[in-house]
């Protein structure tokens, strides 16, 4: 790593950790608690197996698929067995917890980075879909280092044009000494260039 960052390479490293928590409290975390909360839901109206469909939630939250497609056959099921009031409030509670994911996951990835939330999420899911599990991790990380050293090398090429244009700037708007009046014959002001 050293090679391709040079003095950078323990802030490279640093973002590689700090994106690794920051996907395990988002991807782990967010999902433990929507299981947990929709477990909660499944014991209160009574489904039969509840432990298991909260387990089932887990897995399908960590592998990023959602447990969307699982909590729509149970609310299906809750219609024809609870009455209506019961059925209802179940479905309200359901959706709730099917929408904590969307509401505070960019939240807890994004939390302390400075890598953009798009480019986290696009590494999350191409990288599980890419490599399973594993890729949960390995795509952020990737994702995240390179969007890094891509603004690392374009600042830095951007700042240094910046001081060059800067420098080509004074030194074509300078009048040689004694023709600071403007009516010297023979001296012609340059323009100055515009720096961006």
């Amino acid at each position: 790593m050293r090679r391709i960052f040079g003095h950078r390479s323990e802030e490279m490293l640093r973002l590689a950790g700090s994106t690794v928590r920051n996907v395990s409290r988002g991807v782990v975390g967010i999902s433990l608690v929507q299981s947990f909360l929709a477990g909660l839901g499944f014991l209160a109206v009574g489904i039969p197996g509840a432990g298991f469909f909260s387990f089932i939630a887990l897995v399908l939250g960590i592998i990023q698929i959602g447990p969307t497609i699982l909590f729509i056959p149970i609310v299906l099921w809750s219609w024809t067995t609870l009455d209506t009031t019961n059925a209802l409030i179940f479905t309200a509670y359901m959706v709730a917890v099917g929408l904590i994911d969307n509401v505070l996951r960019p939240f807890v990835m994004a939390h302390g980075l400075a890598t953009p939330m798009p480019i986290i999420f696009i590494g999350v899911v191409g990288g599980t879909l890419a490599y399973g599990i594993s890729g949960l991790f390995l795509g952020p990380i990737v994702l995240s280092v390179t969007w890094a050293g891509y603004r690392t090398t374009v600042l830095r090429h951007d700042s240094g044009m910046g001081v060059r244009l800067a420098e080509l700037d004074e030194r074509t708007t300078r009048l040689p000494a004694g023709a600071q009046n403007a009516g010297v014959k023979g001296v012609k002001r340059v323009p100055a260039l515009q720096t961006f």
